[in-house]
């Protein structure tokens, strides 16, 4: 669901998490473009980048 483009807070609730964090340690990004998007995004917020494998 997550590589097909559900946004991550769609996929918290779809999957009964409490929290972001809980739902990212079962998100693993494959797509290369998906990968680049989400650095992008981080980089247009200031954020640090996460390590994504």
């Amino acid at each position: 669901m997550w590589e097909g483009g559900m946004r991550e807070l769609t996929l918290q609730k779809r999957l009964g998490h409490a929290s972001p964090e809980s739902t990212r340690l079962y998100t693993q990004v494959s797509d290369p473009a998906v990968v680049a998007d989400y650095h992008q995004a981080l980089d247009a917020l200031g954020k640090p980048r996460e390590a994504t494998s």
